[in-house]
C-alpha cells in the first residue's frame, strides 16, 4: 500500500466501511490534513504534494483551513517561495487569503531576512497587529529603527493600537543595541496609550540598562516592575544576577539568589552558571566553589557551560590539575566538553605562561570532537607572542588560514601587538 494511504488510515480519516479501495474512499474532513502535514517531518516532506493532489482527484476542495495548514507547513521547511506561490493559487481559485494565511507568510519573510519583499506583501491587504508586530521584528532585527517608528506611527494613523507584543519588540531590541534611555521614551508611550508592560517588557528593560552599566537604572526598574504587579520568573532573576555580576557587584548578586529562593522561584542551571561565571572572571575562586557546591546541594546538575565556568575559575588560579579533574568528571557523566570549555584551559595555560601545555590541549580537542575557533586561535597566538616563539605563531596562523577561520579585530591587534613586541 502506497505510504500516503497508510498515513490516511494511521489518521482514521477515511471512510472505510464497504470500501474495497481505499483510493475510492472519501476524506472524512480537513483535520487530519492538519495532523499528517504539520508532524511530516522535513525527510518526508515530499509527501506534502501527492496528499494534496489526492485531496483535489477526490473531489475534496481545499478550503482556507486546509490551505493555511499547507503555508505553515511550506514555510517550517524554508519553502517561502513555494508558500509565496500557494497564496497565488489561493486567489486564483477564489479561495481569499485570511488574516492566518497573510500572518504565516509576512513573518516567515521577515525571519528569513526579506523584510522589505514582506512589507510589499503588507500593503496589499489590511494589515492586523501581528502582521504589524512580524514587520516591526524584521526591521529591529537589520536595527533600522527609522522604518521601525515609522510602522508604529502607521499603525496610530489607521487607528490600530499596539498590543504589549508590539512595544516589547521594540523595546527588547533598543536595549539589544544599548540604547535603554530610548526605550524608556518607547515606555513612556505604552503607558500613555494604555498597554500595561508584562515580564517580557520588564525583563527586557531590566537588561538593557545593565549592560550599559547603567545599574541604578536596572534597579529602578526592577523596583518599578514590582510596584505595577508583575511578579519576577526565574529568567528575570537570571538576568538581574547576570547584570548584577557583569558590573562587578558579586555579594548583591548572591543576595538576589537568595531572595528568589524565598520567594520560591527556584534556581536553574543558568542561574548557577552567571555566578559561577561571575566568580570566576572576579577571580574568587571560593566563591565560585561556594555557589557550585550550593547547585550541588539543590539537586540542580551541572551541564556543559556549568562545568565550563568551574574550569574557568579554576584555571584562572591556576589549578590546572583540579580542572582537568572536573573535565574527566565531565566525561564520566556523559557531558563531554566543548569548544568554549577548551578555550578556557587554553587561556588559563597562556596567561600562565605554559604555552606548551596549551599547544597540547589544543592538539587533544579533536579527541573530544570540538574544532578550535577564532577565540582559540586567539589565545594561542597571544601565548606564543608573549614567549617569543614567533616561528610556532607563524605556523599557528598558517593553520588558521587552512581552517578558513576569518581573522577579527582580536587576530589582527594580537598579531601586531606581537610583532611589535618581538621587534619586528
Amino acid at each position: 500500500m502506497d505510504i500516503k494511504w497508510k498515513i490516511y488510515f494511521a489518521t482514521g480519516n477515511l471512510h472505510t466501511k464497504g470500501c474495497r479501495n481505499p483510493q475510492h474512499c472519501v476524506v472524512r474532513d480537513h483535520s487530519f490534513f492538519r495532523k499528517t502535514v504539520m508532524s511530516t517531518p522535513e525527510s518526508r516532506f515530499q509527501m506534502i504534494n501527492p496528499i494534496y493532489s489526492n485531496m483535489k482527484k477526490d473531489g475534496v476542495e481545499p478550503n482556507v483551513f486546509t490551505y493555511n495548514v499547507l503555508l505553515k507547513a511550506l514555510c517550517k521547511n524554508g519553502r517561502i517561495d513555494a508558500a509565496c506561490k500557494l497564496l497565488e493559487e489561493m486567489s486564483n481559485k477564489g479561495c481569499w487569503p485570511d488574516d492566518v494565511s497573510y500572518t504565516t507568510i509576512v513573518s516567515s519573510l521577515c525571519k528569513d531576512g526579506k523584510v522589505k519583499e514582506a512589507r510589499k506583501l503588507a500593503s496589499t491587504f489590511a494589515p492586523i497587529v501581528p502582521i504589524y508586530n512580524a514587520l516591526i521584528s524584521g526591521y529591529c532585527q537589520d536595527e533600522d529603527f527609522g522604518e521601525v517608528f515609522a510602522l508604529l506611527n502607521e499603525m496610530l494613523r489607521r487607528g490600530i493600537d499596539p498590543n504589549v507584543i508590539t512595544y516589547t519588540i521594540v523595546i527588547n531590541s533598543l536595549c539589544d543595541v544599548g540604547n535603554a534611555n530610548l526605550s524608556m521614551a518607547v515606555l513612556g508611550k505604552m503607558f500613555a496609550r494604555g498597554c500595561n508592560p508584562n515580564i517580557y517588557t520588564f525583563t527586557s528593560l531590566i537588561k538593557g540598562f545593565f549592560s550599559v552599566g547603567q545599574v541604578c537604572g536596572g534597579h529602578d526598574m526592577w523596583n518599578r516592575m514590582i510596584r505595577e504587579g508583575v511578579m519576577p520568573n526565574t529568567v528575570t532573576y537570571n538576568t538581574l544576577i547576570r547584570g548584577l555580576c557583569t558590573n562587578s557587584s558579586m555579594l548583591e548578586a548572591v543576595s538576589v539568589l537568595e531572595k528568589m529562593e524565598r520567594s520560591g522561584c527556584i534556581p536553574n542551571i543558568t542561574t548557577y552558571s552567571i555566578l559561577i561565571d561571575g566568580f570566576a572572571k572576579s577571580g574568587d575562586l571560593a566563591g565560585a566553589s561556594e555557589i557550585w557546591n550550593r547547585m550541588i546541594r539543590s539537586c540542580c546538575f551541572p551541564n556543559v557551560v556549568a562545568y565550563t565556568c568551574m574550569v574557568d575559575a579554576l584555571c584562572r588560579v591556576g589549578m590546572f590539575d583540579q580542572a582537568h579533574n572536573l573535565i574527566d568528571n565531565m566525561a564520566r557523566e556523559n557531558t563531554a566538553p566543548n569548544t568554549l570549555t577548551f578555550n578556557a584551559i587554553i587561556r588559563g595555560l597562556c596567561c600562565h605562561g605554559r604555552v606548551n601545555c596549551a599547544m597540547a590541549a589544543y592538539a587533544s580537542m579533536a579527541k573530544y570532537g570540538c574544532l578550535p575557533n577564532a577565540t582559540t586561535y586567539n589565545e594561542l597566538l597571544d601565548g606564543l607572542f608573549r614567549s617569543k616563539s614567533l616561528k610556532e605563531a607563524l605556523s599557528l596562523l598558517r593553520e588558521m588560514d587552512k581552517m578558513e577561520i576569518e581573522w577579527n579585530l582580536v587576530t589582527y591587534n594580537t598579531v601586531l601587538y606581537g610583532f611589535f613586541q618581538i621587534g619586528l
